[in-house]
């Protein structure tokens, strides 16, 4: 919703599995840090995301199946963030 204001970088990068046209996928993201900025204006937010894709009559929806689900990416990722209201 427009809280991101840039993207700082991208590091561990990994393509377990390929993705093909028409595959059906998700991503997931979990916060692992965040700071404020030296003038405690905006945030930088650490995460880690990981990409699945459904499995051939599969599907990634939200019923925490996730044998249906393969991993096809994995990164680290940290975002430049306005903060948010107190």
């Amino acid at each position: 919703d427009g809280t991101i204001v840039a993207n700082l970088s991208y590091d561990d990068v990994e393509h377990p599995e390929p993705v093909f046209h028409g595959d059906t996928i998700r991503a997931q993201s979990t916060v692992t840090d965040k700071r404020e900025t030296s003038d405690g204006e905006r945030g930088v937010v650490m995460m880690h995301v990981e990409v699945f894709k459904a499995e051939e009559g599969g599907d990634t929806g939200d019923d925490g199946d996730e044998d249906d689900e393969t991993l096809v990416c994995s990164f680290d990722r940290t975002v430049l963030s306005l903060k948010a209201d107190e």
